[in-house]
């Protein structure tokens, strides 16, 4: 995204919520609802009043229950199935099996009454996966309630004109309702996305901030993320730019300098965030071998002046810890950083002040 745009792509609802509460309950109702499929495909495996009598056509659908089961553990225990390709192969998984086990009973009433497993699985589609796989999943439903209403009417089952009743209700509830709903959630998303924002720079806002940080946290939580290091930029006597040449090119001030951090974030695989009306944060990983006062050195703290006047800023930097990390640590952090940002500009501005380095000694000038 580029500064001043906003981006109308519909985002990764695991992107939004990872790390989160939202994540963990989601998990858990996924997880749920694959367990209740594997009991009812394996009452089904087992059961020969209601389901096949073939032995192949009970292996397979018994396989789907003990699948569906595992799948179901997978959910409730890590994050990862909410990843692109996990989440895709567990829901076409589940659509086959679905279709397999209501197209394996030799009752077609009770495959109508299957077919309502195609609900829940259209809320999975609607929530987790992108419009294509959705319109799979409503194509399947489609063809199989088609199958299983058409197979239902005779002399001893339904009459047509039941037959076409059941067909219309399935037909609402698991083709109608999940498209209907997959319209509106798409627009909730790309909103939710464009809360964490900054809609003149594109970089992230304070709640975007707060949201990398807290997939951190969780991250290191497992092993998985390094140290990082948090930075706090200020553009140095930005107010005499905004009274000179006007706020318009003052924004173009502040574009430009977003861009040069997103380059320098991009380039150390952190994040950036304006923060502020001319403030900014940098949040990126510690190298081991890397100091603070090397990482301050490193700051693009100039710009070249191709949107308006050249201008400087001030940093202050400090290490942030993410293991047993609390709710306040990344607001201590930030009062920290900020203080050494104001100790940088009282020292004449154009400079980086580190933590845990007294006097001159922690100045790196740009």
């Amino acid at each position: 995204m580029t500064p001043g745009t906003t981006d109308d792509r519909v985002p990764d609802l695991s992107d939004l919520i990872a790390g989160t509460g939202a994540a963990r309950t989601l998990r858990r109702s996924v997880a749920f609802g694959s367990v209740n499929f594997g009991i009812i495909a394996a009452w089904v495996a087992v059961d020969t009043t209601i389901g096949p009598t073939s032995i192949p056509l009970r292996f397979l659908v018994g396989l789907s229950a003990v699948l569906a089961i595992g799948a179901g553990v997978l959910w409730a225990v890590t994050d990862r199935m909410m990843s692109r390709l996990p989440c895709t192969v567990f829901g076409v998984y589940a659509e086959a099996g679905t279709a397999i086990v209501i197209l394996s009973l030799p009752d077609p009433r009770y495959g109508a009454v299957g077919c309502a497993l195609f609900a829940v699985l259209g809320a999975q589609f609607t929530v987790l996966m992108a419009s294509r796989w959705l319109v799979l999943h409503l194509s399947v439903a489609a063809g199989v309630i088609g199958v299983v209403t058409f197979r239902s009417v005779g002399p001893d089952a339904l009459s047509p004109g039941a037959a076409a009743l059941a067909a219309y209700v399935l037909a609402v509830s698991s083709i109608l309702t999940p498209w209907g709903a997959r319209i509106v959630w798409t627009r909730l998303l790309v909103y939710a996305a464009r809360s964490r924002i900054d809609p003149l720079t594109g970089l992230l806002n304070r709640a975007g901030l707060d949201h990398a940080h807290q997939r951190l946290v969780e991250q290191a939580r497992s092993g998985g993320v390094d140290p990082q290091v948090l930075a706090v930029l200020d553009i140095d006597d930005f107010k005499s730019v905004n009274d000179s040449h006007g706020h318009v090119v003052g924004d173009r001030v502040i574009g430009e300098v977003a861009t040069s951090l997103r380059r320098f974030a991009t380039s150390v695989r952190g994040v950036v965030a304006r923060t502020g009306g001319e403030e900014f944060t940098l949040l990126m990983p510690a190298h081991p071998r890397t100091s603070l006062t090397d990482v301050g050195g490193r700051l693009p703290l100039t710009t070249a002046g191709r949107e308006g006047p050249a201008v400087t800023l001030s940093a202050g930097i400090v290490p942030l810890e993410l293991h047993g990390a609390d709710r306040f640590a990344l607001s201590n952090a930030l009062t920290e950083a900020d203080r050494l940002m104001y100790d940088a500009k009282r020292r004449g501005g154009a400079r980086a002040t580190v933590h845990g380095t007294p006097g001159d000694d922690g100045q790196v000038t740009a």
